[in-house]
């Protein structure tokens, strides 16, 4: 537990030093949230582009899209945090 705690950086929340609020874990969770919208985003651009006869603007569609609503998962996983 501790060398996870120096590795991240929170030894001080570790050992009780600082303010537990102040020591809310922050994962790499939201890098998955992010690439996870984006990429069903593309998927769903891909069949929607397939069906209409151009995937590679499916794909294009799906990542214009998925970029913006991907961003808009990770707000709202962490906007508690951001209060």
């Amino acid at each position: 537990m501790i060398a996870w705690a120096e590795q991240r950086g929170d030894l001080l929340c570790l050992l009780g030093e600082v303010d537990p609020v102040a020591c809310r874990p922050w994962w790499v969770a939201g890098a998955g949230d992010l690439s996870a919208t984006t990429a069903a985003s593309v998927g769903v651009g891909a069949l929607v582009g397939w069906a209409a006869g151009s995937v590679g603007y499916g794909i294009l569609g799906g990542a214009i899209v998925g970029v913006p609503a991907g961003i808009a998962a990770v707000y709202f996983r962490y906007r508690e945090a951001l209060s």
